[in-house]
């Protein structure tokens, strides 16, 4: 599990992206042993449970893949579904 900050966007509260992109590679790192490059979460996604979406990571040596996330509940709690390789 991922706990992520929150960000207002207008009037939507949205994950913030920053934060949620570096724990997703801190993740990555500690717990899959792989090198990330960089990762890259959008910016506009809902505060809402249940809300699933992609995060695009690149790993040090150049694969690209893509990391699956669920937000659980309104603090922006976030949990991995899956990790794939990118399309």
């Amino acid at each position: 599990m991922l706990a992520t900050a929150l960000s207002l966007s207008g009037c939507r509260t949205v994950i913030d992206d920053g934060k949620l992109e570096a724990q997703v590679k801190a993740n990555l790192q500690n717990v899959q042993g792989v090198e990330i490059e960089s990762v890259d979460c959008p910016s506009d996604v809902d505060v809402r449970p249940g809300v699933i979406f992609d995060c695009e990571v690149v790993t040090r040596d150049g694969v690209r893949a893509t990391a699956v996330l669920k937000n659980r509940d309104g603090d922006a709690n976030v949990t991995f579904l899956d990790v794939r390789p990118a399309k």
